[in-house]
Formats: structure tokens, C-alpha cells, sequence
């Protein structure tokens, strides 16, 4: 029977998928940018476990907006832009499971679009 390690490999499926669980507990308790720009690079597993919607069920974006020197960009189309990107991203992710939301800024559009996703 083949095997990895010391674990046959059909115990070692199994332990993937488990771990998998544990890995999506953890990320739900980290914050948004770690969640949307580090997490997924630290490997496969990790980033399609930052996919699973739980993960995005409450998204405070409020650390995107902790740096003075941007408060001028905050109203540059750019920046609204790149926020307008990361808003509906979360809400996607989410796959409707979001329940709260924290931002200092979004578009008009992104309102629209939260209020299709959600109000019925």
C-alpha cells in the first residue's frame, strides 16, 4: 500500500481535509488584509482554505485606512477604485454569508451592488 510518512495514503486524505477545517477556524479570526494579501501566498492549501466562505463573514477593512499620508487618496478614483475591487471581492467570497461589513469608503456603485446581493 503506498503511503506518506509513516500514514497510508488514504489516512493521509483524510488528515488533509481536517486539517483543511482547522486551517478555515483559524483565518476566520484573522484580519482582512492578512486574509487577502498574505494568506494565500503561504501555500495551496492555505489559499483554498481562505476561500471558503465562512472566512468572510465579517470583514473590517478599517486597517486599510490606518495611514495618514493616504487620507488625500482616499478620494483620488484610484484608490476608490482599488477599494470598490476589495469590497466586492469580500462580498463574492462570502458566496452571501457576510454579515458585517466595515469600511471608511466605498462608491456609490458598491452600494448598489451590496444592496442587489443582499436586499430581496
Amino acid at each position: 500500500e503506498a503511503s506518506v510518512g509513516r500514514f497510508p495514503m488514504e489516512d493521509q486524505v483524510e488528515r488533509s481535509w481536517a486539517d483543511l477545517e482547522i486551517v478555515v477556524e483559524v483565518l476566520k479570526k484573522v484580519g482582512f488584509q492578512d486574509l487577502y494579501v498574505s494568506v494565500p501566498l503561504v501555500c495551496k492549501a492555505w489559499r483554498r482554505a481562505s476561500l471558503d466562505p465562512s472566512c468572510w463573514m465579517c470583514v473590517d477593512m478599517g486597517k486599510c485606512f490606518s495611514s495618514r499620508k493616504e487620507v488625500i487618496d482616499w478620494w483620488r478614483p484610484a484608490f476608490e477604485a482599488k477599494m470598490d475591487y476589495m469590497i466586492t471581492l469580500a462580498v463574492d467570497r462570502s458566496c452571501g454569508s457576510m454579515r458585517e461589513l466595515s469600511t471608511r469608503h466605498c462608491s456609490d456603485s458598491v452600494i448598489c451592488y451590496l444592496c442587489s446581493r443582499y436586499v430581496q
